[in-house]
């Protein structure tokens, strides 16, 4: 009767088990997060440090996806303020309303593509936002530049 073992309760682990990881069982063998102090069965969790002069955040790449937003809301802004201009006022004002109109989306999805593509470049940084913003930016330009091109070409050859 005295070779048993005392009964363990439910979360206690058997004496013959470690709690360690399996990694930190082994000698000389290291893991980034893990301290082995030198008493063996004895670890603790230290958790790992961001290395020095990075950031968290991408700063560029938030600054690159609100202006592709602004972007895209200057553009709608503009059509709508279109639709309304065509009922009420002479085609001079809706023209040059139009013009400066798409020339502010143009200028904010330029600057959301070269931002993005900024923010896309740092290292050790997350990139979703900045690549978002730089896709928005150049959809923007192409699209934009693409109007200005058909209505430049198309002004040309039919008038």
């Amino acid at each position: 009767m005295s070779d048993q073992q005392p009964a363990q309760g439910p979360h206690e682990v058997p004496p013959h088990v470690s709690s360690a990881p399996p990694y930190a069982q082994q000698p000389g063998v290291q893991q980034p997060g893990v301290q082995q102090p030198g008493t063996p069965g004895q670890y603790t969790y230290v958790a790992p440090q961001q290395p020095p002069g990075t950031a968290a955040a991408n700063p560029a790449g938030r600054a690159s996806l609100i202006l592709g937003l602004v972007s895209i809301g200057l553009g709608i802004l503009i059509d709508i303020l279109i639709q309304v201009m065509i009922r009420t006022d002479g085609y001079m004002v809706v023209s040059v309303v139009s013009g400066v109109g798409s020339l502010f989306a143009f200028l904010t999805a330029l600057a959301a593509l070269i931002i993005g593509l900024i923010g896309i470049r740092r290292p050790g940084v997350p990139h979703a936002a900045a690549g978002i913003g730089a896709g928005i930016g150049i959809a923007g330009v192409l699209g934009i530049a693409s109007s200005y091109l058909i209505g430049t070409v198309g002004s040309l050859l039919f008038f």
